[in-house]
């Protein structure tokens, strides 16, 4: 505590003037343990306060752990799951913590104000909240990048499943009908080849019949040996046309045989084509219903991840709304208490100045 001032004893009567300043100067010291007080209480409340910063900042740490952790559960389950803190922000949070230290050092006074003229008009920091608001924004930013861009990929490869499906089953469409306009060539040319069989057997019948019937009655009118040479030749003739005729229809035949083995196999390889597309078809009909449930998995992961954010964003522009106004509630109270201190440090030091100019003449007297 400050001593009170020495005062000189004179002799005789003291004068009225004596008596108010030492009045006023207990009045000032009366003052001046007051605002002792005030200091030390308003030091007191300080700490409390930075105690109450330091849970909320440590319930702002185990909220995003558990958003994180959360985060890594829903969307990937290889990361590691843990944000790695800015150098930059661990450097504010060092600043942070050299300013408490200050504020707690400093008890009343001149401590105060010296805080107050190093850090300018907000003493206490708190931007640690609006840098935690962009580190969780720049987090769900680039988390809902990467879903959505894992979502587009997805997509583009479901598109691409769908047209080779779309391809294939065009092959196979263009292969039916090819196959159906081969097998509808094979029933023609059977029919064609039953009906030149048929044709053909009818008119060497017929031939052999036509000339049975003239070999009957030109050897019945025949008298002469050159009769009969003439009918043997022209039997000859007939026989050898016979034998070309069966040729032609031999040939006829491995041909047809020839054209249907053909057909028999090119069907039978469509068929295994056919088969080995379905399978292809079939499995790409499986990966494209595991795309689309993968797709709708992430987009139901994205508006929980989404919901979860704007639910963060609430939390902490809340708690950074009550700090600011606690905040400023408080530096206000520390600017009205400066003010009276040094309202009344002036008084002390006029009335000390008036005291000593006091003394001066009277001691000059």
């Amino acid at each position: 505590e400050t001593g009170r001032i020495p005062m000189k004893k004179t002799s005789g009567m003291v004068p009225p003037i004596i008596s108010k300043l030492k009045e006023d100067i207990e009045k000032i010291q009366a003052s001046e343990a007051e605002i002792k007080a005030l200091s030390f209480n308003y030091a007191a409340m300080l700490k409390e306060k930075e105690e109450q910063l330091v849970k909320l900042r440590e319930e702002n740490g185990s909220l995003r752990r558990s958003m994180e952790s959360s985060n890594y559960k829903a969307v990937s389950g290889n990361s590691n799951g843990t944000l790695q803190r800015s150098p930059s922000r661990m450097q504010r949070n060092t600043d942070q913590e050299k300013t408490s230290s200050v504020l707690k050092q400093n008890g009343y006074g001149g401590g105060a104000s010296q805080v107050i003229q190093k850090n300018g008009p907000h003493p206490l920091p708190v931007h640690y909240k609006g840098d935690a608001l962009v580190e969780e924004r720049a987090y769900f930013a680039s988390k809902q990048a990467s879903l959505e861009n894992e979502i587009k990929q997805l997509k583009q490869q479901l598109r691409c499943y769908s047209n080779k499906e779309d391809d294939t089953t065009r092959r196979l469409e263009d292969e039916n009908k090819r196959n159906e306009f081969l097998q509808q060539q094979l029933n023609e040319l059977k029919v064609d080849k039953e009906m030149i069989a048929k044709g053909s057997l009818y008119e060497e019948l017929v031939n052999m019949e036509s000339t049975t019937q003239k070999v009957d009655n030109s050897t019945s009118d025949v008298d002469n040996f050159s009769d009969v040479e003439k009918v043997k030749d022209e039997m000859a003739s007939l026989k050898k046309a016979l034998q070309g005729a069966f040729h032609e229809r031999d040939r006829a035949l491995q041909n047809l045989s020839r054209l249907k083995q053909h057909l028999l196999d090119k069907d039978l390889e469509d068929q295994e084509k056919m088969d080995e597309d379905s399978k292809v078809i079939e499995e790409l009909r499986a990966i494209c219903e595991q795309q689309r449930a993968h797709i709708v998995q992430l987009e139901r992961a994205l508006k929980v991840e989404m919901t979860k954010q704007e639910e963060s964003k609430k939390t902490i522009n809340d708690e950074r709304s009550r700090s600011n106004e606690q905040i400023e509630d408080l530096q206000y109270k520390l600017a009205n208490c400066m003010n009276a201190l040094e309202s009344k440090d002036q008084e002390l030091l006029n009335l000390q100045s008036a005291l000593g100019q006091y003394y001066a003449e009277s001691e000059a007297k």
